[in-house]
């Protein structure tokens, strides 16, 4: 099962898969921890890989479901279980380098190099499973929402988030969108911006 797929800066492709990371150099596929020139000094095995992405430092982010974030930094594989959770959905490096992180059913982490720090609505936000992130043109960050209590889903519950950073706006409550339970997200050319949902289609 694949779930996602990366260009790193050298022209090697990454993809994420139920079994782990593999990646493809233009001739051969291999596991990203069965290379050997990566350092694994905890052995780990990450399986389960949900989201890639590829930084400006060439860095190989990934997240999991059972084993929480790594950061492959072209030498050493390393983990993050930030507030010791251990599910994360998906990845964005924003114009400023900070890394968000997409979390099952609490929100957002924006890491700084140094620390996870929750970027908190206060709110329903701060309850939902970020699903996708896109930074717009103006910089402002929107996210892709489901709350996890499948019975408020399309009632009140997630939908589509945008912060400026300071402040959080529910932009679902401004259209008609008919489903809280929000996947995708892509801002066009144009500026109109394309959103997938759960059961209910493209809006």
């Amino acid at each position: 099962f694949l779930n996602n797929m990366v260009e790193d800066q050298s022209g090697i492709f990454s993809f994420a898969a139920e079994n782990g990371i593999f990646c493809y150099d233009g001739k051969l596929f291999t596991r990203l921890i069965d290379k050997p020139k990566v350092e694994n000094p905890n052995n780990y095995d990450p399986k389960l890989v949900l989201n890639l992405l590829a930084d400006k430092k060439g860095n190989i982010w990934f997240t999991t479901r059972t084993d929480g974030i790594f950061c492959y930094n072209g030498k050493t594989l390393l983990n993050y279980k930030p507030n010791n959770e251990d599910w994360f959905r998906w990845l964005l490096e924003d114009k400023d380098g900070y890394i968000w992180v997409g979390r099952r059913y609490r929100g957002v982490f924006r890491y700084d190099g140094t620390n996870f720090t929750q970027i908190a609505q206060k709110g329903i936000f701060d309850v939902s499973v970020v699903s996708q992130m896109i930074q717009d043109t103006n910089g402002d960050i929107w996210f892709a929402t489901e709350t996890g209590e499948a019975s408020k889903r399309e009632v009140n519950g997630g939908g589509v988030w945008k912060y400026d950073g300071k402040n959080f706006q529910n932009v679902s409550k401004k259209d008609d969108l008919k489903n809280g339970a929000t996947w995708c997200i892509l801002e066009d050319r144009k500026g109109n911006y394309w959103i997938g949902t759960r059961a209910t289609g493209l809006y």
